[in-house]
C-alpha cells in the first residue's frame, strides 16, 4: 500500500482556556445547554444521515452500527467511569464530575467516525468534523464548565474509544462491507502549544489534542 498523505490537526484549547479565564463572563456562550446537549451528539449520526441520503460511506449498514456501537459503549463507559474516579470539581462549582469532559468525547467520538467513513472521500469531512467538535470543546471551558484539560481529556478519549471500537469491528468483518479498499489511521496525539496569554507569560506552555491521520491505498 502507498502512503499518500499525513494531516496532523492541533485543536488549541490551552489558548482557548487562558482566554476564557482573563475575560470571564464576557465569553459566556449565549447557547443554552440543552442545545449543546443536542450538538454534541450531531457528529455521530451525521454519517447515516449522509448514508440515508445516498451518498457512499467506508462500511456498510452493518458494519457501520457495530462499529459506532463499539466505539460508544467503550467511550462512555470510560468517559463515565473516569468522572466517578476522579470527582474533579467543575469549574463553576456546581458538581464534582469535570474531569473528563462527555460534551467532548461524544463530539470528537462523532468526528472520528465521518473521518472513518467519509475521510477517504475528501479531507474536508474530517477538518470539518473536528472544527465542529472543537466548538463544542471551547463552548464547555467558555461556560466554566470544564478546563482545557477535561476537554483535552474527552477530546482523546473519544478518538482512542473510537479507533478502538473499528479496530474490533474490523478484526469481526474483516473485508466485508467496505466499499474501497483503503487504510484510514486516525491517531490521538496530546500536543504542547503556547499558552502565554492573558497574563500566562510568553513562554507558558500547556497541553492541546490533536488528531494524526494517515491515508493509504
Amino acid at each position: 500500500m502507498k502512503k499518500i498523505g499525513l494531516v496532523i490537526i492541533s485543536v488549541w484549547l490551552a489558548v482557548c482556556n487562558a482566554v476564557a479565564a482573563d475575560r470571564g463572563s464576557r465569553l459566556v456562550s449565549k447557547a443554552k445547554d440543552t442545545e449543546i446537549d443536542c450538538l454534541q451528539y450531531l457528529p455521530m449520526v451525521f454519517p447515516e444521515a449522509m448514508k440515508l441520503c445516498g451518498q457512499p460511506s467506508r462500511s456498510s449498514w452493518g458494519r457501520l452500527a457495530v462499529s459506532q456501537g463499539f466505539s460508544v459503549i467503550l467511550m462512555a463507559g470510560t468517559v463515565y467511569s473516569l468522572k466517578h474516579m476522579a470527582g474533579k470539581r467543575r469549574p463553576d462549582r456546581s458538581d464534582c464530575r469535570s474531569f473528563p469532559s462527555g460534551h467532548s468525547a461524544w463530539a470528537f467520538a462523532g468526528a472520528t467516525v465521518i473521518a472513518r467513513e467519509f475521510g477517504w472521500r475528501s479531507a474536508w469531512y474530517p477538518v470539518g468534523a473536528y472544527a465542529f467538535a472543537a466548538g463544542i470543546a471551547i463552548e464547555r471551558i467558555a461556560v466554566r464548565r470544564h478546563s482545557a484539560l477535561d476537554v483535552a481529556a474527552g477530546a482523546l478519549t473519544g478518538v482512542a474509544m473510537t479507533e478502538l471500537g473499528y479496530f474490533l469491528a474490523d478484526r469481526i468483518y474483516g473485508g466485508r462491507g467496505l466499499s474501497e479498499k483503503y487504510r484510514l489511521s486516525v491517531s490521538p496525539a496530546a500536543l504542547q502549544v503556547p499558552a502565554g496569554c492573558a497574563g500566562q507569560g510568553r513562554d507558558a506552555i500547556a497541553v492541546a489534542p490533536g488528531v494524526i491521520f494517515s491515508l493509504e491505498f
